[in-house]
C-alpha cells in the first residue's frame, strides 16, 4: 500500500526547524525556520518538490521556528497560517500576510485534513497540527 501521506524533516533543532507533509494534492510547510536557500537545498537533497507547496502552518513565532519565513512569503502566494498571537508577536511578522487559525480549528489544504490542537510553550499562542487523509475505498 502507497501512503498517503510523508513527512519529510529539512529541519530540526535551535539552529531551525521545517517539515513538509506531501499528500495527494499538494505539500504543506510547516515551519519555516532556515533560509529559503538553505529550505530549496534540503529539499532537493531528498527529492521533496517544494513547488507542490500549497499552504505554510505555524507552530509558533520563535526564530527557530520563523526565521526564513519573510523570505519564503516573497516567492509564494499560498496562505501562511498562524494563529492571532502568533502573527502578531513579532514587529517583522506583521507585514506578511497570515490567514488566522485558531489553536482548536480543522480545514482543508491540498486534500490534507489539518486539526489543530493548543500547545503549551512559553510563547503567545502555540498551536500543533495533526494530518489525515481520508482513505478511499476501492
Amino acid at each position: 500500500m502507497t501512503p498517503q501521506l510523508h513527512l519529510s524533516i529539512l529541519a530540526s533543532g535551535s539552529a531551525g526547524n521545517a517539515c513538509v507533509v506531501e499528500g495527494p494534492q499538494g505539500s504543506i510547510l510547516v515551519d519555516c525556520g532556515i533560509s529559503r536557500k538553505q529550505l530549496m537545498l534540503r529539499a532537493k537533497e531528498i527529492g521533496c518538490d517544494l513547488d507542490r507547496v500549497r499552504a505554510v502552518l505555524l507552530t509558533h513565532e520563535h526564530t527557530d521556528h520563523t526565521a526564513g519565513l519573510s523570505v519564503f512569503a516573497n516567492r509564494f502566494d499560498g496562505p501562511i497560517m498562524a494563529t492571532a498571537g502568533t502573527s502578531a508577536a513579532r514587529p517583522w511578522m506583521r507585514e506578511i500576510s497570515f490567514e488566522l487559525v485558531d489553536d482548536v480549528d480543522d480545514f482543508e489544504v491540498a486534500g490534507i485534513r489539518v486539526r489543530t490542537f493548543p500547545t503549551s510553550h512559553d510563547v503567545a499562542d502555540p498551536m500543533g497540527f495533526r494530518f489525515d487523509v481520508e482513505r478511499r475505498r476501492p
